[in-house]
């Protein structure tokens, strides 16, 4: 169950290379430069596509959605009694092996997602032990690739705790959840948490965290929090993106200013979308590196294998923008028209 399953569908994936290439022929856009739109982004923004591929995605959106959304919905149909079953008798095995196989197959048969791993093999010698992932986060499609990969213990947002079925796995998961906007005593309180469910007997799995808090939109890495740095057990970055993203001409998948049905139906609409994982070495606190120097080395590592640049924004700065667009401050049009020159100079 811990890398077999994995092994085989990216072996399997790669056999299949020459047919995707095939597809990519028929379906990927090719950009014109009057394709994109000209603009200035910063991190919580998104970039609308033109009028002409905003047609296409609506018209493979009728046959695509439809079906895709159908496959997920029954296949949850399915799957949750069966991981309420197995969870609630301690089936650990068989859960592990349920949560893995349906996150894959909500990555790329529900949203049309076709992944990619480099240096897979880094993966072996950290199955079995305790340790810290941290990821870039620019999508909720992360958490399905990363499920499928670790397996992992997430610390998550507070605000999941509760909702159906998602909350129900995520607590199945001994998931550790944390409020994002609490100020005093948050970073020590998920530091506690993180250190108090890496030392307990028995456990030993890896802890997944997001250091930065929130989505962006793959332009620059805002400040990581210290809390995935502080323990004493090797950081394994994981650098994750979506080489087929063309702004203006294919649907942005990043998870910013939008809603989830939207987000959920753009993505359906495309007939795929290719994703990046890169696992990066694994690092370790160095003596007498302060935890905040430690996050900040691993934030610079990172940010050289996206390509992206250091920026200073932060969770409540994205609230505000967020806030600010959904009351009209901020017209739709201005922030497409905002988010696309520091694309083009990437």
């Amino acid at each position: 169950v811990d890398e077999s399953l994995a092994q085989w569908w990216f072996t399997t994936g790669r056999k299949l290379r020459i047919a995707y290439t095939v597809v990519d022929g028929l379906f990927r856009p090719h950009a014109k430069p009057a394709d994109t739109p000209r603009g200035e982004p910063e991190e919580g923004t998104r970039t609308a596509m033109s009028h002409k591929y905003t047609m296409r995605s609506i018209i493979l959106g009728v046959v695509l959605v439809p079906v895709r959304m159908v496959l997920l919905l029954s296949s949850l149909v399915i799957a949750f009694p069966i991981f309420c079953f197995l969870s609630h008798f301690g089936f650990d095995m068989a859960t592990e092996l349920l949560v893995r196989t349906w996150s894959l197959y909500a990555l790329v048969v529900c949203f049309g997602i076709v992944p990619r791993v480099v240096n897979f093999d880094l993966m072996k010698h950290y199955n079995k032990q305790s340790f810290v992932i941290v990821s870039n986060h620019v999508s909720c499609m992360e958490i399905l690739i990363l499920l499928f990969l670790f397996y992992p213990t997430f610390v998550g947002k507070k605000s999941l705790e509760d909702t159906p079925v998602v909350g129900r796995v995520m607590k199945s998961m001994h998931c550790i959840f944390v409020d994002r906007l609490a100020i005093k005593g948050h970073q020590q309180s998920t530091t506690d948490a993180i250190h108090k469910y890496i030392s307990a007997p028995g456990k030993g799995g890896p802890v997944l965290l997001f250091p930065e808090g929130t989505t962006t939109n793959g332009l620059g890495l805002i400040p990581f929090r210290s809390g995935a740095f502080c323990q004493n057990v090797p950081v394994l970055p994981v650098a994750i993106t979506y080489p087929m993203y063309r702004p203006g001409v294919t649907f942005d998948p990043h998870w910013t200013a939008i809603k989830a049905v939207p987000y959920a139906v753009g993505l359906m609409a495309q007939p795929y979308t290719t994703m990046r994982i890169q696992i990066l070495h694994p690092e370790s606190r160095r003596e007498g590196e302060s935890p905040r120097g430690f996050a900040d080395r691993v934030r610079k590592m990172m940010a050289q294998s996206l390509h992206e640049r250091l920026v200073a924004g932060t969770f409540p700065d994205k609230v505000a923008v967020e806030g600010a667009i959904r009351r009209g401050d901020i017209p739709m049009k201005v922030v497409n028209e905002f988010a696309l020159r520091q694309w083009k100079e990437m």
